[in-house]
C-alpha cells in the first residue's frame, strides 16, 4: 500500500503536463495505447463519455466510457499538445518512471 501512495504521488507530480495527464488517466484502468490515440473527435462532451476506437483497443472493439470532471481537466490539458513525437517520448518514459520505484 505504502508503494502504491508513492507511485500516485510521484505521478500527480510529474513535470511534464502532458505525461501527467496521461498518467492520470492510466490510474482509471485504460490501456496506454487507448490513451495516446484519443483525440477531440473521440470525445463527447454532451453526453459526458469518450470513445476508445476498436484500432486503439485490445479486443478490435469500439468502447465508450463515462467521463469525470478529472478526466475532461486531463484531456483538455493533454490533447491539444500530443504530436507523434510527445507521444513516443511518453511511451518511452513509462517503463523508466515505473522501474525507478522498484528496488
Amino acid at each position: 500500500k505504502e508503494d502504491t501512495l508513492k507511485i500516485v504521488e510521484a505521478l500527480n507530480n510529474y513535470y511534464h503536463p502532458i505525461a501527467r495527464g496521461v498518467f492520470k488517466f492510466l490510474l482509471t484502468g485504460r490501456r496506454v495505447n487507448e490513451v495516446l490515440y484519443l483525440t477531440h473527435e473521440n470525445v463527447n462532451y454532451k453526453d459526458m463519455k469518450f470513445t476508445i476506437l476498436a484500432k486503439y483497443a485490445k479486443t478490435n472493439k469500439n468502447f465508450d466510457f463515462p467521463l469525470t470532471s478529472l478526466k475532461i481537466l486531463q484531456i483538455k490539458i493533454s490533447l491539444p499538445l500530443l504530436n507523434p513525437v510527445e507521444v513516443s517520448s511518453i511511451v518511452n518514459a513509462i517503463p523508466k518512471f515505473f522501474a525507478s520505484f522498484i528496488t
